[in-house]
């Protein structure tokens, strides 16, 4: 029979799941870039107040937010695309703060309005249109090529490889001294790796 939504629902609970996963990743990303850059693990909150915060303060900790033009720009349709869009798809439709709510018009029914708070009090919107995919998946590749060519350039070369990540004082300090080239990092990688297969093999 003919199904001419079958497309819309698809694609859209598709896009719901890749959402929720990219997200996802980058959460477990900027915890793996801890061993590599930034003071956290030196502070004295610690690993485990960083692992209890937010994906935008995780963002904020490990990204040039407020001296690079164009991380701040991308961040910034990031956190919007997360909060309109990927928080609701995760929590059941509902955006944080009491923010979604249905008006009720005599003789129309209930119609979705988003609150947003301004300077003179809460302002409510009806347009909840979606983005177009497209544009969505260009944002994410944008966002993963800053972050590849960037300040995670290293994490994401360490994550590719498959490998674990240690967040002792000394770990820390070998990969830090790695990222002083490519060839160093690359060298770093092929010897842990050699050391993972030699235990995993029972190779002694």
């Amino acid at each position: 029979s003919c199904d001419p939504w079958r497309p819309t629902r698809e694609g859209s609970a598709r896009a719901a799941a890749a959402l929720d996963a990219y997200f996802s990743t980058l959460e477990h990303i900027f915890v793996l870039s801890l061993a590599f850059i930034g003071d956290v693990m030196d502070c004295a909150e610690g690993l485990p107040n960083f692992l209890n915060s937010n994906w935008s303060t995780k963002a904020k900790r490990l990204l040039p937010i407020e001296t690079d033009t164009r991380c701040k720009n991308l961040y910034d349709q990031m956190h919007t695309l997360r909060v309109n869009f990927r928080n609701p798809l995760a929590h059941g439709a509902f955006l944080s703060g009491q923010s979604s709510l249905c008006f009720h018009l005599p003789k129309i029914g209930a119609l979705p309005a988003k609150l947003t708070k301004t300077p003179r009090g809460f302002q409510a919107n009806f347009t909840l249109d979606l983005p177009n995919f497209r544009d969505v998946v260009r944002l994410l590749d944008d966002f993963d090529g800053f972050l590849a060519d960037g300040p995670l350039h290293y994490p994401l070369k360490w994550a590719d490889s498959g490998l674990d990540v240690a967040l002792d004082s000394s770990s820390r300090t070998e990969y830090r001294n790695a990222m002083l080239s490519e060839e160093t990092f690359e060298e770093l990688i092929r010897k842990t790796s050699m050391t993972w297969e030699r235990h995993a093999n029972m190779d002694y």
